[in-house]
């Protein structure tokens, strides 16, 4: 990549999945699940990062210099076991939102890092959702904005 302050879509997912990694009980697993199945080797929260969607910004400008000016929706996605006794429900939904509050805090902290360096980051929402049919897991997503700027000298 040409010198600069560019941040290509794939470094953009590879800073969030960086971070999230360093969280305890989060594992990086291929992306996409087959629907209705949790990844294999389900551990305490396998997860993956996914763009979504880039587009111009509103702000749009264009030119050697200072490259795209661009808006990344980013996913990330993780699964948490149904495994609770009974009348246990309730930790375990509140485990599941303390692991979705971890990811956001984890994402939007600046201090001491370099994962925000030229790029913006918003927290858009989360949302758990049953994983499958017969109730085994969880599916949470929880999904940032983020403005970067993309190369336009360089191909590859």
């Amino acid at each position: 990549m040409s010198e600069g302050p560019w941040v290509s879509v794939a470094m953009v997912r590879q800073r969030f999945a960086a971070r999230i990694e360093g969280l305890a009980g989060f594992r990086e697993v291929p992306y996409p699940f087959r629907p209705g199945q949790a990844p294999a080797g389900f551990d305490l929260y396998p997860f993956s990062v996914i763009v979504t969607r880039t587009d111009a910004t509103e702000r749009y400008r264009s030119n050697d210099r200072t490259g795209i000016l661009s808006r990344s929706q980013v996913s990330v996605v993780f699964f948490a076991a149904i495994t609770p006794a009974e009348g246990e429900q309730d930790n375990l939904l509140d485990g599941v939102s303390d692991a979705a509050q971890s990811v956001i805090r984890r994402i939007m902290h600046r201090a001491g890092t370099t994962h925000h360096h030229h790029i913006s980051i918003g927290w858009r929402d989360q949302v758990i959702d049953l994983g499958d049919d017969d109730g085994s897991f969880l599916q949470v997503t929880v999904r940032f904005e983020v403005e970067h700027p993309i190369d336009l000298l360089t191909d590859s």
